[in-house]
């Protein structure tokens, strides 16, 4: 079944968590770009796709954020941007087709702390009147995942052409390798990002998902740049970005102002893929200290505020997709 938005539309669903900082955790070299892993160590971006799935997560993202031809130029990296776009899809569908031909665990063989869990979680966060509780299966999507280019658009570091290519080629390459919709996230300038949807409706009709990250002003509701959350997500509209969000940003318990400001603005599925919290650094190297009880926390008043799909960034693993999964009862959302 391929994704619509009708499908996200029908219950909250659940994304996966964070990849540069996890295989870095797992193992794969801290100053390497954790791109890099597709080509250098696939069987451990490989085991990470299918513990997030095993988690929960339906929609799997792939490990491409700056497999960009841009990026990498900007960092140094010699890599060739259509290989790692390709190794990293197929290494993302590969465990989407595992997962969806796996037969689901009946409900009767879930362990007690699982039952547990949901039970909790159901007297924390009852659903809104109507709302309909389905069942988690084996359904699952990938989302090509494509980060910005590094080039500040306001100052004119880069040609909009050069910038519009790269993305292209990007979209183009995810695209055909077969994900089932376009990821593009912690953009800082709404007008890149409009840049990079235009580039690939140039190449695709897959579905795309629209996501900035708000991490400024008082309220954190503002991107670094100081575009503020209600105005980006309007032009997003306007651009017709099928799904619009924030990932990253300040941390779970943090997102619901930036939430709130791009609910009043778009009638568009919402995503919201927040970190867990800032990091502490030890021995040069960003270490997270949120536990999963505490990143879950908040997500209960953010699906209550609109949000459709909901996942995790920076510091988010596997067990905190799955403590989210399973105090979620996926409901009917706006």
């Amino acid at each position: 079944m391929p994704l619509t938005i009708d499908w996200l539309r029908s219950a909250v669903r659940v994304a996966d968590g964070a990849w540069s900082t996890q295989l870095h955790a797992r193992g794969f070299p801290s100053r390497t770009a954790a791109e890099l892993a597709c080509l250098e160590a696939p069987g451990l971006v490989a085991q990470l796709a299918s513990d997030y799935l095993a988690a929960g997560a339906q929609v799997l993202c792939t490990n491409s954020f700056s497999a960009n031809r841009l990026m990498l130029a900007r960092r140094r990296i010699e890599a060739d941007p259509v290989e790692l776009c390709r190794a990293a899809a197929k290494i993302a569908m590969a465990a989407r087709d595992a997962y969806r031909t796996a037969a689901p665990e009946p409900a009767a063989a879930r362990t007690s702390a699982a039952r547990t869990a949901t039970s909790e979680s159901r007297r924390r966060s009852a659903p809104r009147s109507g709302a309909s509780v389905t069942a988690v299966g084996g359904e699952a999507h990938v989302a090509g995942v494509i980060g910005p280019c590094g080039s500040i658009l306001a100052v004119g570091e880069t040609p909009e052409a050069q910038i519009e290519a790269c993305f292209a080629e990007a979209a183009g390459t995810l695209a055909d390798a077969g994900v089932d919709a376009l990821l593009f996230e912690t953009f800082s300038e709404v007008e890149e990002l409009l840049l990079a949807l235009r580039a690939a409706r140039g190449v695709t009709r897959l579905p795309l998902i629209a996501c900035m990250s708000f991490d400024s002003g008082p309220q954190r509701t503002r991107t670094m740049t100081g575009q503020e959350a209600a105005a980006c997500a309007r032009a997003l509209d306007e651009a017709e970005a099928d799904v619009i969000g924030s990932n990253c940003g300040a941390g779970a318990s943090e997102a619901l102002p930036a939430l709130f400001a791009v609910r009043s603005a778009t009638e568009r599925p919402v995503w919201v893929k927040p970190n867990v919290g800032p990091p502490e650094l030890e021995g040069g190297v960003p270490v997270h200290r949120v536990s999963p009880e505490e990143f879950v926390e908040p997500f209960a008043t953010l699906i209550e505020a609109g949000a459709n799909v909901v996942g995790g960034c920076c510091g988010a693993s596997p067990e905190h997709i799955r403590r989210l999964a399973a105090s979620l009862r996926p409901k009917r959302s706006r």
